[in-house]
């Protein structure tokens, strides 16, 4: 029943709990007269009710359930709360099984435990318990109301939280380089990362192959600073490493990399990167782009909580490397030599240190290096703008380095234009 209202308005009739028609007819009259005054028209006469029978109506039977059509049905198709399938017959059988206190009613049928917290549900639900238990409602009790008792909008859960602000936007020190050379995004979790980078007219397709032709006959370099990277230092960070991944870490001698594999507790796989080992007590660990929080809140999880003696401490540094080389086009000259002796050694691993630029090079690929320095964008970009060398997205990796035993590459009837490399 509406209490006092704020706005200008007056409730009559059923809305205002008044169920006999000559009651509401009455009613209605006396809000009408109220409502005219409050406009400025004055009275004219009195308005005679139109003359209804009066009938004498029993009190408002509360039915809080709903007879089967079979009395020897069950009400297991009585549904109470509708977020998780409650029926009459759950909050039965809880009594029956002993389950008497309203928040142990809760628990065992789980009613009210949805995203209405009871809204919905709570107040049949206690009247059928309180029925089945035979008691009145006020002794049963209620259970406890949690917030927000009254209705919010989604607008004030948002708050400020929207458009742009709802998600943060993350980029790599060499964005505004690829937005200027016209780069198409895709989304990796938070961060834009290049996906293609194409010309005037351009398909996909024709963009994709011309980056794939580039790299196999040039060099192509790949903007791979949205993987995650974790800084897992201390004298059992081998013995951690050997726990938390699914292949071993101990014999990795300082200044190789290996891939891991990363699985939760079900066995499934959880995420999967090269890690790099630094130093005999350092390793630099690298995660997939969209992951990189949450395989360093697992990890902290192990540690914190199963594994405290371990001797270990981890912190992000996803932000303070970024994964090309401002001094790439020297760097690379000086060490290819040496490189392709290491590959024709060993194709699947190879560690060049570059002493004069102070960087760890390691190959993931046939033919393919990463470099890794700290983030500084006026260099990349003018590493970029006068270096010389291509620029691929991360569509061109499937096939800009397919082993030369597979040459599909090669039959592409697209023309290289080399000159934006001049």
């Amino acid at each position: 029943v509406p209490g006092e209202a704020r706005q200008p308005q007056i409730s009559a009739g059923g809305c205002n709990g008044t169920e006999a028609l000559a009651f509401a007819l009455s009613e209605g009259r006396e809000a009408g007269k109220v409502a005219a005054a409050a406009c400025g028209y004055r009275k004219r006469g009195a308005t005679a009710l139109p003359k209804v029978d009066v009938t004498e109506t029993a009190p408002i039977r509360l039915l809080w359930t709903i007879p089967a059509r079979y009395p020897n049905r069950r009400l297991d198709r009585h549904f109470v709360d509708f977020q998780n399938d409650v029926t009459a017959a759950d909050i039965a059988l809880a009594a029956r099984e002993g389950y008497r206190s309203v928040e142990h009613l809760k628990r065992y049928t789980t009613t009210g435990m949805g995203t209405d917290q009871g809204k919905t549900s709570n107040v049949n639900a206690l009247a059928i318990l309180s029925e089945t238990l035979g008691a009145d409602i006020s002794a049963t009790g209620t259970t406890t109301f949690r917030p927000p008792y009254a209705p919010v909008t989604f607008g004030a859960l948002a708050g400020r939280d929207v458009g742009e602000l709802s998600d943060p936007v993350r980029t790599t020190p060499m964005h505004q380089w690829h937005v200027a050379w016209g780069a198409k995004f895709e989304d990796v979790g938070q961060w834009k990362r290049p996906w293609y980078y194409p010309r005037d007219g351009e398909s996909m397709r024709e963009a994709v192959d011309r980056e794939c032709l580039a790299a196999r006959r040039t060099v192509g370099i790949l903007d791979a600073s949205t993987l995650g990277r974790i800084d897992v230092q201390g004298p059992d960070a081998a013995e951690f490493l050997d726990r938390i991944y699914t292949n071993a870490w101990k014999r990795l001698a300082v200044g190789r990399c290996r891939y891991g594999l990363m699985c939760t507790e079900d066995g499934m796989v959880f995420d999967d990167g090269v890690t790099l080992r630094l130093g005999e007590e350092r390793f630099l660990v690298h995660t997939t782009s969209g992951n990189a929080a949450r395989v360093l809140a697992w990890m902290e999880e192990w540690l914190q909580t199963e594994w405290p003696e371990l001797r270990v401490y981890l912190s992000s540094v996803t932000e303070q490397f970024a994964q090309e080389n401002p001094d790439m086009v020297r760097t690379f000259l000086e060490v290819t030599d040496q490189a392709n002796a290491d590959f024709a050694a060993d194709q699947s691993k190879i560690d060049v240190i570059a002493k004069d630029a102070g960087l760890s090079v390691e190959s993931t690929q046939n033919q393919m290096a990463e470099f890794y320095f700290p983030s500084n964008a006026e260099q990349l970009e003018k590493y970029f703008n006068e270096g010389g060398l291509a620029s691929v997205a991360i569509e061109v990796v499937g096939g800009a380095f397919a082993t030369a035993d597979n040459p599909a590459l090669d039959d592409y009837s697209a023309v290289v234009d080399t000159s934006f490399l001049q």
